[in-house]
């Protein structure tokens, strides 16, 4: 993989992959998390990830009961600062440089932009040179489960 075209796309396709298989309902429960979000809002999505866990086990006869969800941590990194890895390596800047001076790069990078990350919380401002991918607040949650399913509008553009 040189081709930083090659990068976006499988991103792309990792996405829609996902989320085109949960919005199946093959898939009774999951919650779709960004690892950004988790890392920047990490006890309110350690807390609704509990509820649902909870409210789930209560209300699906089907769904194995949870009885020590109360033992179970979101580990992140552990021993380090995990903010460290939102950063872009020396690696990461250079293909994504690389990405702003290929026409259909820096295109799909755009559209990237301005039709998917508005979805699921991510933004680069106007600036798309290389730095660190923000999230909005309100994305600080969970994104997608059975109850709040991803749009058709998402699946499209992916």
């Amino acid at each position: 993989l040189n081709d930083p075209v090659d990068y976006l796309l499988i991103w792309l396709d990792s996405w829609a992959h996902t989320l085109r298989l949960l919005s199946t309902g093959n898939v009774e429960m999951y919650a779709v998390v960004t690892y950004e979000s988790l890392v920047r809002y990490h006890d309110s999505i350690s807390n609704e990830l509990t509820a649902m866990i909870q409210v789930s086990s209560m209300s699906n006869s089907r769904t194995p009961k949870f009885d020590n969800y109360r033992h179970r941590r979101l580990d992140l990194h552990e021993g380090n600062n995990p903010s460290k890895y939102l950063e872009p390596n020396k690696a990461t800047i250079r293909l994504w440089k690389k990405c702003l001076q290929k026409v259909i790069c820096n295109s799909l990078l755009q559209e990237i932009n301005q039709h998917i990350f508005p979805q699921i919380g991510y933004y680069l401002e106007d600036n798309i040179e290389p730095h660190a991918i923000q999230i909005k607040e309100n994305f600080g949650r969970v994104l997608f489960s059975p109850s709040i399913p991803p749009s058709t509008d998402l699946l499209d553009k992916l």
